[in-house]
């Protein structure tokens, strides 16, 4: 967007903490009072009762958070504004971990502080805890102007899938999928991952689209990172906005945003648990 644009949507700073007020109202009762009249997931008027009825049995007890990048070795993508996703995706995560634990979800984040941690101890980490799903947290850094949340699975990267991005060191998270036992190990929970990173997008989608329509989302994609090769249950890989382009970054600023980020998350978690 143009400079008077960008200018033109700073109600952001005054708006945007009083409309998050009744979204986290909502998570506080389950899935939030939007998310469940727009999936018809109720099967009570009353949400409050639907909430306790969908904690009764859920499919996910470990929620396993990988805040990506990380320390001077892998800060990832800087923003226009000097941001930095590794501070900003440990921050959503800190955020996500508080939302989880206070509706009964054990959470094992594989960082909880700005350090580098290999992308292969990630996934042993979290193998190790026996945890139930894998969330890996990214921010997008994208070529000429484009912005849009994205989440991916485990599976081959699509065509021209890298020419739309920055230089970040994405290129050395991908494993060769030339080895055909690599895909057939990871066979048996594609399933559940697809399921889980349907569940995450679309509560992305629909949550930071209330703040910022124009945003857009570019899909639900298989990608083979590291992380989602080596991980041995249910695993998607995040980008939660777009630090390259100017209107994400200066939302991305903002606490009340990427408090927003994290209870989009926390609902799709919800979402896929309910399943």
């Amino acid at each position: 967007g143009s400079r008077g644009a960008r200018g033109g949507r700073r109600w952001w700073r005054r708006a945007l903490p009083a409309l998050i007020v009744p979204v986290a109202l909502g998570a506080l009762i389950g899935t939030g009072l939007a998310t469940v009249k727009r999936y018809g997931r109720a099967t009570t008027d009353d949400p409050v009762a639907f909430a306790e009825t969908a904690l009764s049995a859920p499919k996910v007890r470990t929620v396993v958070l990988d805040p990506g990048h990380g320390g001077r070795r892998s800060p990832g993508s800087v923003g226009p504004n000097g941001l930095v996703e590794g501070d900003l995706t440990l921050d959503i995560a800190r955020r996500l971990d508080a939302l989880l634990r206070s509706h009964g979800f054990s959470v094992f984040m594989t960082r909880d502080e700005d350090r580098p941690v290999s992308l292969e101890r990630r996934a042993a980490m979290a193998n190790e805890v026996g945890g139930d799903i894998f969330v890996s947290i990214h921010i997008n850094s994208l070529r000429d102007d484009d912005r849009g949340i994205e989440t991916f699975f485990f599976g081959p990267v699509e065509a021209r899938w890298l020419d739309d991005r920055d230089a970040d060191g994405e290129e050395g998270s991908l494993v060769d999928l030339r080895r055909p036992s690599r895909v057939a190990d990871a066979s048996p929970r594609l399933r559940e991952s697809r399921l889980l990173a349907e569940a995450v997008h679309r509560d992305l989608d629909w949550y930071l689209a209330q703040v910022e329509p124009s945003m857009g989302e570019r899909g639900i994609k298989t990608a083979p990172f590291v992380v989602l090769m080596l991980t041995e249950m249910p695993a998607i890989l995040a980008e939660v906005s777009t630090l390259s382009h100017p209107d994400d970054a200066e939302l991305l600023e903002l606490e009340a945003y990427r408090e927003y980020i994290a209870l989009a998350l926390f609902n799709g978690i919800r979402a896929y648990s309910e399943g």
